[in-house]
Formats: C-alpha cells, sequence, structure tokens
C-alpha cells in the first residue's frame, strides 16, 4: 500500500467518528450543527467553524445556541478529520453547558 494510503486511513476515522458525535449531539440535545470550511488570509489555513442551531419547539426559526471556531492546521494536529472530531466534542461541551444553564432555576 502506497504512503498516501496510509495516511489517509487515520483522517477516515476521525471523520466517521466526528460524524457519529455529531448525529449523537443533535438527537440528544434538539439541535443541528452546521459546519462551514473557510480559507483565511494565510495560505493552506482554514478556519473550521461549527454552529449549533437549536430545534426547541415553538420557535419560528433554528436560534444559535453554541459556536465553536478552530484554524486548520493547528499547532495539534495535521489531520482535519482530528480537527473535526475535536470541535464536535467541544460543541458538544458548549451546548450541554447552555443546556445546564437554561435547566436551572432562576432567582
Amino acid at each position: 500500500m502506497s504512503k498516501r494510503g496510509d495516511r489517509g486511513k487515520p483522517d477516515e476515522e476521525y471523520v466517521k467518528a466526528a460524524w457519529d458525535n455529531a448525529k449523537e449531539l443533535e438527537t440528544l440535545h434538539r439541535v443541528i450543527v452546521e459546519y462551514t470550511l473557510i480559507p483565511t488570509n494565510r495560505e493552506g489555513v482554514w478556519e473550521l467553524m461549527l454552529l449549533a442551531n437549536s430545534l426547541d419547539p415553538g420557535a419560528e426559526f433554528m436560534k444559535p445556541i453554541a459556536r465553536y471556531r478552530v484554524q486548520f492546521p493547528g499547532p495539534t494536529s495535521t489531520y482535519l478529520g482530528a480537527v473535526l472530531l475535536q470541535a464536535v466534542l467541544r460543541l458538544d461541551a458548549l451546548v450541554a453547558e447552555y443546556r445546564a444553564a437554561q435547566a436551572r432555576p432562576r432567582a
């Protein structure tokens, strides 16, 4: 197998794990995850933004409740899939925090 084929395998696994985690996040917290990948002004560097839009009943439009941004490639990973997985897990934590704050009684 070529080196190129070997390099793609971990990235595919990260992307699959990110996808599975995002679907679980959407189901558990009643959100839709929106993905945006845009180039930055630095050559070869992209910004990945994930936005969680609430699907709460009674809302006319989807309401953004959490956002996470990260640049790729970054200091922690050269695999886009790994960065995507990290971003999904971080977005999950932000949404869980938001939902917990909503559930607390207000003084």
